[in-house]
Formats: structure tokens, sequence, C-alpha cells
């Protein structure tokens, strides 16, 4: 059993509590000000827990390992568009998310201010699936309808939005995962 110090145990603590509370992690000078302790004091302590194991490195970034992480296998998902990243559980790699921003789908619990997780795999879309959906460089999250002529109904979940019919709809993805950040 490898040991780790009373303060690498302590920031291990501090980035599970704050990956539960926020569903990201915490970067270095959040760490500093939750543990009230030196960013470098800190950095040493994540150097440490890298080289026994309790972190990987991504990139720049780090994440608890996947014993850590109690065998649940969270991955990085992009942001559509975006540099920035979220952690989410495993879902297929291929998958990407974005900030929802307007209120069409809030009958269907999908609020402003909530993040949408997308797969780009289509192959199992079916009429009634919510999509990410592409229109004259706008980006709509809505309801997917196929008519048999072959034109698209973007359907809202909002009955002060129409809907959307178009043939030259480009589907981005279709959505897997709604986060929430509850406060």
């Amino acid at each position: 059993m490898i040991k780790i110090t009373k303060k690498q145990e302590a920031l291990l603590s501090a980035i599970k509590e704050y990956l539960a509370e926020e569903g990201c992690y915490p970067h270095l000078e959040k760490l500093s000000h939750l543990l009230s302790r030196s960013k470098s004091s800190v950095y040493q302590s994540m150097k440490s827990l890298i080289e026994k194991g309790f972190l990987e490195k991504d990139g720049r970034a780090y994440r608890l390992s996947k014993d850590e992480r109690n065998g649940l296998f969270c991955i990085r998902v992009p942001f559509y568009d975006s540099n920035e990243f979220i952690y989410v559980p495993s879902i297929p790699a291929s998958s990407f998310a974005i900030k929802v921003f307007s209120d069409d789908m809030s009958g269907g619990g999908i609020k402003r201010g909530d993040t949408a997780i997308f797969g780009s795999d289509l192959s199992e879309l079916k009429n009634g699936d919510i999509v990410l959906a592409k229109l004259s460089d706008e980006l709509y999250i809505r309801r997917f309808y196929r008519r048999p002529e072959g034109s698209v109904d973007l359907i809202p979940e909002n009955d002060s939005i129409g809907k959307i019919a178009s043939y030259s709809v480009e589907i981005k993805g279709r959505l897997l995962l709604i986060v929430r950040k509850v406060l």
C-alpha cells in the first residue's frame, strides 16, 4: 500500500469534494485557497500524488486516477467550438458539450444554464430524439422529426416558440446527458 502524507490526503479530499459539488476539477489557485496553502506547496503535493498514482496528468491539467474515482471512469468532453472541457461519466469519445443559452426546451427539462452532452453518432437517430441542429449558422436544441418527403421538423418544448421545418438542417449530435449545477 502506498503511503501519502496528511497534506496529500487533504488535497485529495479537497479535489474529490470540489469535483462532487462543482462537476469539474479545481484549478491550482482554488486548491490553494481551499487548503490555505501556498500554490507552490499545493503543486508539490500534486506532483507527488501523480508520481504515486493517485492523480493522472492530462495535458496541462490533472484528474483523479481511475482507482481514486472509485471505478467510475470520467472522460473529458470538449465544448462545441471551444477549447473548454467538462468531465462526465463514461460516454462515447466522440461526444461534445454545449451550454444551453435559451428556453427552447424548458418544457422538456432542459433549462438555460444547463450543459448538454451530445453524441455525434447519428446511426440510431429516430423521430422524437433531442438533437443539436445547425441551420444558417445558428445552433438549436430541439426534438427531431423527419417527414416522409425528407424535410426535418425541429420542435421546441416551449409553447411560445415555433417549430422549424427545413430541408437543409444539419444534425450535429443526439442528446446523451444534461448536466445541471444545483445550488
